[in-house]
């Protein structure tokens, strides 16, 4: 588990290395994120690192700040941007991930307790 780590750690590092000059900056930007992305798969492939309690703590307030900024830019409280209204306005890898989101939420009725490992 640690080489992952390891890996992940050297993959960033030398992405942002490359982030320095104009013509490197796409495949920094393309290491680093694959640096990232090691961790977070040798994280949440180690036992007992989520909960699904936790997880639908998090979609919740994720849908919570997106309807209430969303909301506010209607208003004109805040100003306009890019961001889609979850559920209502399609915004492609937004809905994508609310999808995802309210799906792990809906089936951990099945699951129950139950660690994901």
């Amino acid at each position: 588990m640690n080489l992952f780590y390891l890996i992940s750690a050297i993959c960033f590092i030398l992405g942002l290395k490359r982030l320095s000059h104009p013509k490197t900056a796409r495949s920094g930007n393309f290491l680093a994120a694959l640096g990232m992305l090691i961790a977070i798969a040798a994280t949440l492939a180690s036992s007992n690192v989520l909960d699904l309690k936790l997880i639908a703590i998090g979609v919740g307030i994720n849908l919570f700040l997106y309807v209430s900024l969303n909301t506010s830019m209607v208003i004109g409280i805040l100003p306009i941007v890019g961001l889609p209204l979850p559920l209502v306005s399609y915004g492609g890898s937004s809905m994508l991930a609310t999808m995802i989101g309210i799906s792990i939420v809906m089936s951990s009725k099945i699951y129950g307790k139950q660690p994901i490992s």
